[in-house]
């Protein structure tokens, strides 16, 4: 169980097959509720990008993405999530 606000939690499963090829999301609580930027909300400094909190929990602003862009940023930021870069040589 996750809560992302006083009020909002979250039940969720990550299951990874024995092989560790695939992975299973079922209600990331690490995906945050989305909000699309308005002109108003760059006035308030709520810009594209920023983590604001509301009274359900912490949204992201961020423009449209369709179902396939949406997958593909998903996919990169949780195969690197974890992953550290070291100094060859």
């Amino acid at each position: 169980m996750h809560w992302n606000g006083p009020t909002d939690a979250k039940g969720f499963l990550r299951a990874r097959s024995t092989d560790g090829k695939v992975q299973v999301f079922i209600d990331d609580p690490d995906i945050l509720p989305r909000q699309v930027p308005h002109p108003a909300y760059t006035q308030m400094g709520w810009v594209e990008g920023l983590v604001m909190q509301s009274q359900a929990g912490p949204i992201l602003i961020q423009r449209f993405l369709t179902g396939s862009q949406f997958e593909k940023k998903l996919w990169v930021t949780k195969t690197v999530q974890g992953c550290s870069l070291g100094q060859g040589g």
